[in-house]
């Protein structure tokens, strides 16, 4: 099943506030929401709607019920997220197509290619997973934003000091002049085998493409910058 294209910022507007909530509350999922992608990977919506029940009785988010957390979750498939939001079915053999079984998924865990191996990194994942229970923080829909600790800062100093001191490298039993030599970690663009395909794809570059719809325009340029968001 393709996944839905992303829809107009007014559009989507419109849908949020169909809703029927606060745009406080839009907001609080919204923030719920990118923290559960960035912190957990994944995420089934039943799951989800558990910790924003705790987080309703002990942090203080604001009042939904679980039906606008589901619909958050639809109308999210047509907006341009960290996150894919997928029925259980597209995923499983045996998926029951029930709403709390969607699973919310990090793009970083999903693939370009079709069928299986589009959910390989995301499988490995989800098993990792099995019979541990998810960390709550507090001040949960603030956890992106919090300040990095002392061994944080002194770890990523290090990290963005690590430069390439290789003079060759190695390709199968082939070598090559390092080109990369002399230049620092922080400096780099990491793109997977799935993001180049998507680069590629998003760009015009297969099957006589082009870049003229806003929406693949819009999913470029995320792809482009994860590599700079994920190393911050």
């Amino acid at each position: 099943m393709t996944y839905p294209k992303p829809l107009s910022e007014n559009s989507l507007k419109k849908l949020y506030a169909s809703i029927g909530v606060s745009e406080q509350a839009i907001k609080d999922i919204s923030d719920f929401f990118d923290v559960c992608s960035q912190l957990y990977g994944c995420i089934s919506l039943g799951n989800a709607w558990d910790i924003y029940k705790t987080l309703m009785q002990e942090q203080g988010v604001t009042r939904i019920h679980r039906k606008d957390l589901y619909r958050y979750a639809e109308i999210a498939k047509r907006d341009i997220k960290s996150y894919r939001i997928y029925d259980d079915t597209e995923i499983w053999t045996n998926g029951d197509g029930s709403e709390s079984w969607k699973m919310l998924i990090n793009n970083d865990y999903i693939g370009a290619a079709a069928g299986p191996r589009k959910f390989f990194s995301f499988y490995m994942l989800y098993e990792a997973q099995m019979n541990k229970s998810f960390y709550i923080p507090d001040d949960f829909l603030h956890y992106l934003e919090r300040p990095m600790i002392e061994e944080e800062k002194q770890l990523l100093k290090y990290l963005e000091c690590l430069k390439v001191t290789a003079t060759e490298a190695k390709v199968g039993k082939k070598t090559f002049k390092c080109e990369h030599q002399g230049q620092y970690l922080k400096d780099f663009k990491f793109y997977n085998v799935d993001e180049k395909f998507e680069i590629k794809y998003f760009s015009g570059q297969i099957e006589g493409r082009d870049v003229r719809k806003t929406s693949d325009r819009k999913m470029l340029e995320y792809i482009e910058k994860k590599s700079v968001i994920m190393k911050h």
